[in-house]
């Protein structure tokens, strides 16, 4: 609409500029002919890119006020308050009405959350699989959503589907993603409970490496969630020693 009204005001503007001027003069006709064709594009280029970013920003803060939405809901079926059906409902919608969003993966990755809540394990694994496939893996939530949708599908009672979570948390553990952390915890979880002991035992090794490497290089963006489970994992190690 905003980009409609500017043309037509431009529009009115250059031709109420060649009447006046050009079509009195033929002599100056091509030469401001000329003037008014790059005038007029150079005016279109900097309303289209200015307007576009208007567009993109307008879009944006909606998704944003929609997902804060979304996410009261999911804080209150958290709670007790609510219930994750409505959850579901919710960020199902805000998807839908958003789904050109950057937000877009993220209300389809919490509607999995919420499927997954109701015990609908096989629609949770779909819905995630599909947040991960338009989330870019530069994203820096990519590894983390990929070790959860891992665990959906060693949770399954399908052998594919559980061969194909395992294949995904092995390849989380042996990246440099931000899923790497829980990745190597869990797959030394899935080798203990295999009575792989020496196997489980080298995941948490790696794991407990891994954080004092870490921690020597920059404490501060040490995340408390990864701690937990190194703690964890150094827990285990010292049951077996």
């Amino acid at each position: 609409m905003i980009l409609r009204d500017m043309y037509v005001a431009m529009k009115n503007v250059f031709t109420q500029l060649y009447e006046e001027h050009v079509s009195k003069s033929e002599k100056n006709s091509k030469f401001i002919k000329n003037l008014i064709i790059i005038l007029l594009v150079g005016g279109f280029i900097y309303v289209g890119y200015y307007g576009y970013n208007f567009y993109i920003h307008r879009k944006e803060s909606s998704a944003q006020k929609v997902f804060a939405e979304c996410m009261q809901e999911l804080h209150n079926a958290k709670d007790g308050k609510g219930l994750w059906s409505d959850v579901e409902l919710a960020f199902d919608l805000g998807y839908q009405q958003n789904t050109g969003s950057r937000l877009a993966p993220y209300f389809l990755a919490l509607k999995a959350e919420a499927l997954q809540q109701q015990g609908k394990s096989k629609e949770a694994i779909e819905t995630l699989s599909s947040a991960l496939a338009s989330m870019g893996k530069d994203d820096d939530m990519h590894g983390l959503y990929a070790v959860k949708l891992a665990l959906l599908k060693l949770d399954s009672d399908q052998p594919g589907t559980q061969k194909e979570g395992l294949d995904m948390l092995k390849a989380q553990a042996e990246t440099d993603g931000s899923g790497k952390t829980i990745a190597l915890y869990y797959m030394g979880l899935y080798n203990w409970d295999q009575n792989k002991i020496e196997e489980a035992k080298n995941y948490w090794k790696q794991l407990v490496a891994l954080d004092e490497n870490f921690r020597k290089q920059d404490t501060s963006k040490i995340e408390i969630s990864d701690s937990q489970y190194v703690k964890m994992a150094q827990e285990k190690l010292d049951q077996l020693d």
